[in-house]
Formats: C-alpha cells, structure tokens, sequence
C-alpha cells in the first residue's frame, strides 16, 4: 500500500510539473512576458500551504472537490504577477522572482481573496473565482461587507433604514463586480448610476439623527405605491393618506421627485442650503461633506449615452469603471464605522480587512491608470 501511495504522490508531481511546463510554454510563446519555471513552482506551493492553513484559521472545512488544488493557483497567480511587474523590464522582473517580501505579498493576497470568495459569505455560490486582481479584491470586499452587514441587528428605525441601503448596495456592487468579469463596461455605468443614489442615501442616513431614517422608511412606503407594487387595499389607502399628510405638511405638489426624496426635506440642511427634491442639487449636496470625491459630474458623465456616441477604446471605459466603483465602494466604508462606534457594535477585524483592501485597490486603481496612459501615448506614437 505505501509503495502505492509513493508512486501516486510521484505521479502527482510529474504531472503538476508538466501542467506548469506546458502552462508556461504557451503563456511564454505568446507574449514577451517570461516566467521562470522555478519561480513560479514555488509561488504555488506556497500559496496551498497558506490556503490549508488559512482554512485551518478561520475553521473552513470544504468538501474536497470544492477546495483549490495547486493546478487552480496557475492561473490566478500568473495574472497577478502580470499585474504588477508587466511594466518592468526583464532585469527587474528577473529580481522580483528572487524577493522573498514580493512572493509572500502575492501569497497573502491570492489566499486571502479565494479563502474569502470561495468559502465565505453570502454571495460566495454566485460570484466566480477571478484571475483579475482588482475584480478578486472587490469580491473579497464585497464578502467581508456582507459580513459587517449581519452585525447590523435591525433594533430601531435607524438600523432598519441603514442596513436596508447597505444590502441594496452591496447587491449593486455585486452585480457590477459580476458585469466586470465580463468586461460588460456599459451594464456597469448604468447600474452605477443607481448605485451613485444608493450611496448618497446611506451616507446621509448615517450620519444624521434618527429622525431622517424614519422619514426615510415612511417615504419607502410612498414608492411602493408609486411604483404600482403589490399592497393589499386598505394598507394602499392609509399610505395615500399619510401621503396626502405629507405633501400638505411640505407646502408642496405630489410629484415622483417628492416620493422620491422628499424625506431629505426633514433634514436642517436642506432649507439651509437651498436644496431641491434631486440626485445633484439634494442628495449630492448633503452628502457633500462626508463624499471621498466631489464630481457630481463624474455621475451626470456616465449616466449618459453621448459618453459611447464617440469612439473611445473599450479598455479605457473598463477603467473608468472600475475607477468609479472602487471610489464608490471607499465612500461606504466611514459611514459605517461611525454607525458602529455611535452603536458600540463591534467587527474591528472585518473592517482592518475592508480598509487594508481599500488602500490596496486604490493602488491597483493607479496601475491601471498607468497602463492607459502608457497606451494612449502608444497609440499616438502609431498613428
């Protein structure tokens, strides 16, 4: 039986080592972008041993056909190395696969995306395992979040309110993320356009008093019927009563802008600084203060068709998308470590991941900036 088990574990490895030689050979022949074979050995044997164990930490015990095995990693680590040293030249790439600090900072972040994205969360089962780096990250993120988003125990309205939003914008992230691996870069501006509001909405639901958020979950009420969704009949007439109410209390038409922001009207800020029942001139302008960015333009832009009515190169969109979502996705985080801290709700673990997967992302965002520069300029030089 051992003498068994010695020539299976050998032809295992003949057959891994050949999976790497014939997967390198083909990635080398058509590109200039070499990899040494011995490098990229022991970056996949150190990526399993840090799987296991990291599966081992956070007590995960897949099936065995559901875990990753050293063929899986091929792909993903090829095009995270592609990432970050594909603008070197051969020397520097050659001493990147001699740096221990640059083998391990691959190691630690391919495991810690797939241990996230393929064994953690809700949204695990319909999110595929990407070679990506910046699309890997963000469902790494995107899983913590619906993790930080069970601690949110629905005890008052403000809970109920913020932690509605949260959910419906983490299923527009998640459904971006998807549209990313696809390269699907206009389904992404236009589901970002939605997700522009959803972001602006929490943010003020957050930071202001209890009050806005019932206001909030009042007007929700309103949209329903609106929007023609399904109420039993004597629930649908107290809700155009209290509607009625509303608009009489507010001096002001029923309109859908009404239904639709209206309960922003309940905030000091909004006489004070002269807002409208909008997206730019309500929304935005409260939100103002506590936004990472300040271009409302930047979502006017790409909710717009003329953005496609010229000629733009598709990788150029493709980052300006994933600029926009990763910007987006920064501007959730703070509002929510305030709400816990206000709250004394506690996930400090979950949320060093998020911030420590922000910086990396923004970093990502630069590279990508990079390469379309470096192409914009290439073009040029060709025409």
């Amino acid at each position: 039986m051992n003498n068994q088990m010695k020539e299976l574990e050998k032809f295992n490895k003949m057959q891994f080592d050949k999976d790497i030689k014939d997967f390198l050979k083909l990635k080398n022949h058509s590109t200039d972008f070499i990899v040494k074979e011995s490098f990229f050995k022991t970056l996949i044997h150190k990526t399993n041993a840090e799987y296991i164990k990291m599966l081992a930490f956070y007590k995960f015990f897949p099936h065995p056909l559901k875990m990753m095995m050293p063929q899986d990693w091929m792909n993903i680590l090829y095009e995270r190395h592609h990432f970050y040293s594909n603008d070197k030249n051969e020397n520097e790439r050659i001493s990147l696969q001699k740096d221990e600090n640059y083998i391990k900072r691959l190691v630690n972040e391919v495991v810690l995306e797939v241990v996230s994205n393929a064994h953690l969360g809700k949204v695990s089962s319909n999110m595929p395992i990407s070679s990506s780096p910046e699309i890997s990250r963000l469902m790494m993120v995107i899983n913590v979040l619906y993790e930080i988003w069970k601690k949110i125990e629905i005890s008052s309205d403000h809970h109920k309110a913020i932690k509605l939003v949260f959910e419906r914008a983490l299923e527009q992230l998640k459904a971006m993320i998807i549209l990313m691996e696809y390269k699907l870069v206009a389904e992404i501006i236009t589901i970002w356009r939605s997700f522009y509001e959803t972001e602006l909405t929490l943010i003020i639901l957050s930071y202001w008093p209890e009050s806005v958020a019932k206001e909030y979950l009042t007007f929700l009420e309103f949209m329903e019927i609106e929007n023609n969704v399904v109420v039993p009949a004597n629930l649908r007439a107290e809700i155009e009563e209290k509607l009625k109410e509303k608009v009489e209390q507010r001096s002001v038409k029923r309109s859908k802008n009404f239904i639709n922001y209206g309960w922003i009207m309940q905030t000091t800020e909004y006489t004070e600084k002269k807002c409208k029942l909008s997206i730019k001139e309500g929304l935005a302008i409260l939100a103002d203060t506590h936004m990472k960015y300040n271009d409302y333009q930047m979502a006017s832009t790409i909710s717009h068709a003329s953005l496609f009515t010229k000629y733009v190169e598709q990788f150029d969109l493709y980052v300006f998308a994933v600029e926009s979502v990763i910007n987006s996705l920064s501007n959730l985080i703070e509002p929510l470590e305030y709400i816990f801290e206000k709250f004394q709700i506690k996930d400090e673990k979950n949320f060093k991941i998020v911030n420590d997967s922000i910086d990396l992302l923004f970093e990502m965002k630069e590279i990508y900036v990079k390469i379309k520069i470096r192409r914009s300029i290439d073009r040029k030089l060709q025409e």
